[in-house]
């Protein structure tokens, strides 16, 4: 793109994923307001934050993996 954005198309399985995961990530670390809202753009409205479930802090996992790649 000319402006300097480019597109990441990820698979709809990896996209949902992501989603769950940020949704996870704005209720555990209480940001309520953003979390509704990002519910709702995302049409992930069926979503429940659970402790036990594996979208539970998975981008801080996945962010430590990356991070423990990069410096290798």
């Amino acid at each position: 793109m000319s402006n300097g954005t480019f597109l990441v198309v990820l698979p709809d399985r990896q996209k949902k994923e992501l989603e769950k995961g940020i949704l996870d990530f704005l209720y555990t670390n209480g940001y309520l307001e953003s979390f509704e809202a990002f519910k709702r753009e995302s049409s992930n409205m069926e979503f429940t934050p659970d402790p036990k479930d594996r979208y539970h802090h998975i981008l801080a996992k996945k962010w430590n993996s990356i991070s423990r790649l990069q410096k290798k």
